[in-house]
Order: C-alpha cells, then structure tokens, then sequence
C-alpha cells in the first residue's frame, strides 16, 4: 500500500512536472508568436507605400494599353469608312459594280479570333 502510494506520488509528480513543461512552451510559442505577428504587421505597414506606388504603375499601364486598344478600334474603323465611302462616291448610292470591300478577317469564327482582331472587326463594322 505505501509503495502504491509513493508511485502515485511520483506519477503525479511527474505529471506535474509534463505540466508545467508544457505551459512554459506554450506560453514560449504564444509569445513567439505574438512577436512575429508584430514584426510582419510592422513589415506590412513599411510595404504599403511601395505596395501602393506599384499599383498606381499598373494601372497606369492598364490605362494606356487600353487608350492604345481604342485608339487601334478607331483607326482601323476610320479606314472601313473610308474606304466606304470611296467606293459610294458623290451620289451617296452605291453602283451595281461597285465591290464593297469585306470585312477584317471575314471567314474567322468569333470563338477563334484575338481580342484584337475582334476590336479592329467590330471598328469595322459601327
């Protein structure tokens, strides 16, 4: 009985021992923790501007591919038009000789054509 009883209170002892491990490095990991949080919150805030700058970079580049995209739109409709209107002449009537000439890329499923060729047909075709 009195040898259960100290190998009771070694176990016990032992687990307290586990116990107090335990908490220690968890409360070592939680402070840890805590700590990295910190610093990257820190990097974060020190990021931000550089973070920032290149957005607005991007959108300005975005801005301009999308001007140079209408701008393309324009002048490949500006051409159709013209060449429309070449061929209707003065009388705003169009001979029966006359040959219209057919749009960009005629023939092309929709499905196949570039972003690009797309803008120059549709261009074409208002």
């Amino acid at each position: 009985m009195i040898r259960g009883l100290e190998r009771f209170a070694e176990i016990s002892k032992c687990k307290e021992d586990v116990k107090a491990k335990f908490m220690e490095r968890l409360h070592l990991s939680s402070r840890a923790q805590k700590n990295q949080e910190a610093k990257d919150a820190k990097d974060a805030a020190d990021d931000l501007p550089a973070k920032l700058a290149a957005q607005r970079l991007k959108d300005h580049q975005d801005w301009i591919d999308r001007r140079q995209t209408a701008q393309l739109a324009t002048q490949a409709g500006e051409t159709q038009r013209q060449h429309i209107q070449d061929a209707v002449g003065r009388g705003n009537k169009l001979s029966p000789t006359t040959d219209l000439p057919s749009l960009p890329y005629e023939g092309i499923p929709k499905e196949e054509m570039t972003d690009h060729q797309r803008i120059e047909r549709g261009a074409a075709v208002s």
